[in-house]
C-alpha cells in the first residue's frame, strides 16, 4: 500500500511540475512575441527574425523560449565566434534546421554561407528569414540530403512534430508517427564546389554539422572541401546511437576525423572553453546506455599540438583548458 500511495504522490507531483513549466513557458512566450503561437522569432542579441513553425515543437522549445529567455545556445556562439574572428571564405550549415547559425550575425565581405537542409517542410521557413536578413545575397540554401555519393534521390523520415527528430534513415520505431518523402541526395563537395568552383579556398573553412547519426556519410562526402580549405574548424553532434542505426560506429567516424584535433566545447565561469580529446572511442570507451556529445574539430593552420601558444584560430572569447588530453584524432596533420 505504501508502495502505491508513494507511486500516485509521484505522479501527481509530476504532472504538477508539467503544469508549471507549461504556465511559464505560455506566460514568456505571451510576453516576447504576444503569442503562444509565434510564427517570426527575433534573436535576442542581433537585429535579425527566424521565421518557424509554430507547430514544430522543436521551433517552440529550442529557438522561441531560447530567445525569450535571451539565451544564446553554445553552437550559435561557436558559429559566431568563429566567423568573426576568422573571417571564413566559406560558412557550412549541414542540417541547418531554420538557420539559427545561418542568420545569427552579419558576414565578413568576403564570406560565402551555404546553408544544406533536407526536411522540405522547413525550406520555406529558411527561405523567408533568408529574405529577411541583411546579406541575403551572400547566403545560399541548398535542399538535399548530404552523404558520401551522388544519389540523386533519397529517403528522409520526417517528424511532423519535432522536426530535431527528422532522420535520413529507418529507426525501426515508431515508424508509423513519420512521413516518409524521397528527397536530393548529394555531397557537401558538390555543393561546395558548385559555389565556389574547383581548386584552393581563398580562406578558412568554418562548418556546422547537425544530422542526426549521419555524421560520418557527410564527413566522407567533404573530404575535397576539407583538403581545399587552408583552415577547417568544425562543430559536430555525436550520438552513439543514432549513429549505429544509420549504419556507423563511433570508431568508424574517428577513422574519418584522422588529422584533426579534437575538443568536446563546454562553459565555465561565463567562459567557453575546448577541452582536447584523444578520440572519440575513448570518449565513449566504458559508457553504456546512450553517448550524446557536441564536438569541435580542428585541422591546418598551425593547429599541430604542442605549441603552449595561445592559437591564432582560437577567438578571443573562447580557451583551451591546459593539460587535459593530447588532443588528436590520428595525429595532426599541419
Amino acid at each position: 500500500m505504501a508502495a502505491l500511495v508513494g507511486g500516485v504522490l509521484k505522479s501527481v507531483g509530476k504532472s504538477l511540475e508539467d503544469a508549471v513549466r507549461a504556465a511559464k513557458m505560455h506566460v514568456l512566450l505571451r510576453r516576447r512575441y504576444g503569442t503562444m503561437r509565434p510564427e517570426w522569432v527575433g534573436y535576442p542579441d542581433f537585429d535579425a527574425a527566424l521565421s518557424i513553425d509554430p507547430d514544430d515543437q522543436r521551433a517552440i522549445h529550442k529557438i522561441a523560449l531560447d530567445f525569450a529567455r535571451r539565451r544564446t545556445a553554445r553552437h550559435i556562439r561557436f558559429w559566431r565566434d568563429f566567423t568573426r574572428h576568422l573571417e571564413p571564405a566559406v560558412c557550412l550549415d549541414v542540417g541547418a534546421n531554420y538557420g539559427e547559425c545561418l542568420f545569427s550575425l552579419t558576414y565578413p565581405s568576403g564570406t560565402r554561407v551555404l546553408g544544406v537542409e533536407a526536411n522540405p517542410r522547413i525550406l520555406p521557413h529558411l527561405e523567408r528569414s533568408r529574405q529577411a536578413h541583411p546579406d541575403t545575397s551572400r547566403i545560399h540554401l541548398r535542399h538535399a540530403i548530404a552523404g558520401e555519393d551522388e544519389r540523386q534521390k533519397a529517403w528522409l523520415w520526417l517528424e511532423p512534430r519535432w522536426s530535431g527528430r527528422t532522420r535520413a534513415f529507418s529507426t525501426g520505431e515508431a515508424e508509423s508517427e513519420k512521413e516518409r518523402v524521397e528527397v536530393p541526395a548529394t555531397r557537401i563537395d558538390t555543393l561546395v564546389g558548385g559555389l565556389t568552383g574547383p581548386g584552393e579556398l581563398e580562406g578558412p573553412l568554418v562548418f556546422k554539422i547537425d544530422v542526426e547519426g549521419f555524421e560520418s556519410f557527410v564527413l566522407r562526402g567533404m573530404e575535397r572541401t576539407l583538403a581545399a580549405a587552408p583552415l577547417a574548424v568544425g562543430y559536430v553532434e555525436v550520438d552513439r546511437a543514432l549513429m549505429e542505426a544509420a549504419g556507423a560506429s563511433i570508431a568508424e567516424v574517428d577513422g574519418v576525423l584522422a588529422g584533426f584535433r579534437l575538443f568536446v566545447p563546454q562553459r565555465r565561469r561565463g567562459r567557453d572553453q575546448l577541452r582536447p580529446l584523444a578520440s572519440l572511442d575513448e570518449l565513449a570507451g566504458g559508457r553504456s546506455g546512450r553517448f550524446h556529445t557536441d564536438v569541435v574539430m580542428v585541422r591546418g593552420g598551425g593547429t599541430e599540438a604542442g605549441s603552449g601558444e595561445r592559437p591564432s584560430w582560437l577567438p578571443a572569447a573562447w580557451d583551451i583548458v591546459p593539460g587535459a588530453g593530447s588532443g588528436g584524432a590520428g595525429g595532426a596533420r599541419p
